[in-house]
């Protein structure tokens, strides 16, 4: 499973629940297969790579204005998550620190630590 590395600021790490993190990291070629130089996560739909998935879930027009409503039920998860391909490419399982059933992914990935 995950191990404790060195502890990452939670401002420096995206927060998902450990389930999520676990799919994102068990698909990431499919994030990586489009060959953008950005990843873009809808962390909800997962295993899904298409950066727009679920990006209309919760939507509703008032009067031609959409509101995008939070996949998060008053949490602190982070519902879309970014890296660059580089970042992407340097995350593995040992960089991300589980405390409670929430994963703290390191933004910067973690290449060179």
């Amino acid at each position: 499973m995950f191990s404790a590395t060195t502890a990452i600021a939670e401002n420096d790490a995206w927060i998902v629940s450990t389930e999520q993190a676990l799919c994102i990291l068990e698909h990431s070629n499919a994030y990586t297969s489009s060959g953008s130089p950005v990843i873009i996560i809808h962390v909800a739909s997962c295993p899904n790579p298409d950066p727009f998935a679920g990006a209309t879930a919760g939507k509703s027009n008032y009067g031609g204005v959409s509101k995008i409503q939070s996949t998060g039920d008053d949490t602190l998860l982070d519902d879309v998550i970014t890296f660059t391909a580089e970042q992407f490419n340097c995350l593995t399982i040992d960089g991300v620190r589980v405390e409670d059933g929430i994963a703290y992914i390191p933004k910067n990935g973690t290449c060179g630590r």
